[in-house]
Order: C-alpha cells, then sequence, then structure tokens
C-alpha cells in the first residue's frame, strides 16, 4: 500500500470535516437544507458534494455511485439474487485504476446496523476477487483502500433533557459501539457476506474511520475523529480484540485521534 496515499486520505477527510462544520455552520453558499418541521436534515448528500469539490481541487480522478465489481445480498429473510451495488464515491489513478472506495454516512443508524453492516460488507469483500460464477478466488492485489466518512448531529435537547455535553459524551461512543458489533457481525459470522470464511480470516482490512460530531446548540464547532483500521490478521491479536481496541475503548485506536475545533 502506498503511505502517501493513506496521508493524502487523511487529510482530505480533515479537509472535508472542516468544510462541512462550516457548511453547518452557515459560512458556505451549501446549506443544510430545513424539513417541515425546521429541522435542518443532514444527510451524506453534502459531504458528497464538498467531497467533490475537494477532488477537484486536488486533480483527482474520481466517479459517484460507482457499481460494485462483486454481486452482494442484502435483504434479510427472503430469497435474494446476488447483484452489483454501488460504492458512493471511488478515487482512481492516473491509469483509471480504482484506488480507493468511499462510503458517505449519517446519523445513528437503527439498532440492527442494516446501513452498516452492508457497506462494511462492500469495503472489506471488494478486495476478493471472484470467479465467473461469483466464487472467491483470491484477494486482490494490490488492495483497494476503503474510506467511511460519518456525519453525526446532536439535535438540541427539549425542556427537562440531559444537557448537550452528556449527550455529546455518550453519541460517540453509542456510534462506534455499532460499529464494532457489525463488523465483528459481518467479517465473522458471515452475515450477508459474498465470500468464504477460510478466505476471509486472510483478508487484510485497511479502512480510513472519520467520524464528525456538530452539535446544534454549539454550531461553531465540531468533535472530529480519524484513524485507519489497519488489520492483517497475521499477529495474535484476533480480529475481534482489534475491533473493540480501536473502536469501544476509551484510549484505543480511534478515541485517541479525537480532536474539538472550531469554526
Amino acid at each position: 500500500m502506498s503511505a502517501p496515499l493513506r496521508i493524502r486520505l487523511k487529510e482530505l477527510n480533515e479537509d472535508l470535516a472542516k468544510m462541512l462544520s462550516e457548511c453547518y455552520a452557515g459560512r458556505t453558499p451549501l446549506i443544510f437544507p430545513e424539513k417541515r418541521n425546521r429541522e435542518r436534515r443532514v444527510s451524506e448528500q453534502e459531504s458528497r458534494v464538498l467531497f467533490c469539490q475537494l477532488l477537484n481541487g486536488k486533480g483527482l480522478r474520481y466517479s459517484v455511485e460507482a457499481p460494485t465489481t462483486n454481486k452482494y445480498c442484502f435483504q434479510t429473510g427472503k430469497e435474494e439474487k446476488p447483484r452489483s451495488g454501488n460504492t458512493d464515491m471511488c478515487i482512481y489513478d492516473e491509469c483509471d485504476k480504482k484506488i480507493v472506495n468511499i462510503e458517505l454516512k449519517s446519523g445513528q443508524p437503527g439498532s440492527k446496523g442494516i446501513s452498516i453492516s452492508k457497506d462494511l460488507e462492500k469495503l472489506i469483500c471488494e478486495n476478493v476477487e471472484c470467479d465467473s460464477s461469483g466464487e472467491p478466488v483470491q484477494i486482490r492485489d494490490p488492495l483497494v483502500l476503503g474510506n467511511w466518512f460519518h456525519t453525526h448531529v446532536i439535535r438540541k435537547p427539549e425542556s427537562g433533557v440531559r444537557k448537550s455535553e452528556t449527550r455529546k459524551e455518550k453519541s460517540l461512543p453509542t456510534l462506534l459501539e455499532k460499529f464494532h458489533k457489525n463488523m465483528i457481525d459481518v467479517v465473522n459470522e458471515n452475515k450477508r457476506i459474498n465470500a468464504m470464511p477460510d478466505l476471509l480470516s486472510k483478508l487484510p482490512i485497511h479502512i480510513l474511520f472519520s467520524f464528525i460530531v456538530l452539535d446544534e446548540q454549539t454550531p461553531n464547532e465540531y468533535d472530529f475523529v480519524s484513524e485507519w483500521f489497519d488489520f492483517d490478521g497475521n499477529g495474535s491479536e484476533k480480529l475481534d480484540q482489534y475491533s473493540e481496541r480501536f473502536f469501544v475503548k476509551n484510549d484505543g485506536i480511534l478515541k485517541s485521534s479525537h480532536k474539538r475545533h472550531h469554526v
């Protein structure tokens, strides 16, 4: 893997977080539209527009809603024929070879975390080469890096509801706990995944996870964590142990990167 590419991608995520915060603070032409209840709608669409601006400015080649290389089954409890999915954005090298798959998301996923699982599955399994029948053959070489950028907003509390600072302290850990559980669900339990467990056990996972937390009560500041999830499966540490250390532990890999920024 290219170290300069990893560094460059992390810088792009930091720039995207800053641009989103400026947008949320009302300092850019792009705005977050209001819903009928006057609450601002925050989705991955704003991240997509701003990410495109960043990539245009850097002269990088990219695509949006790119069809996946492999086929997947995402519906639970019903028969479904495997089909290609879409990746939110992809970055390519100068020869138009895909080098980064990007998923953009927002909000707290549902209790079952289905929206997490299906997109984690794509980021991981696009590095498995399959034959014409969909059977996994080998691990792709070189690997395509993954990038997950997540926007989360803490809404204003209603009268009598706990203070914003308490909600802020609990909001991100709750979100990251879901990512830990779904990472294990996707890889270890092999749910809704179009690859064989013996191959997956050897599959390296290299995904840059970035989370920006915006707060309605303090729109001029934001919390941001961003770090690489690097698991090769070669050491003594198992995936569930590494995932817990990455997402969950207070002194873990991702939370140690936490910074509060002012716009």
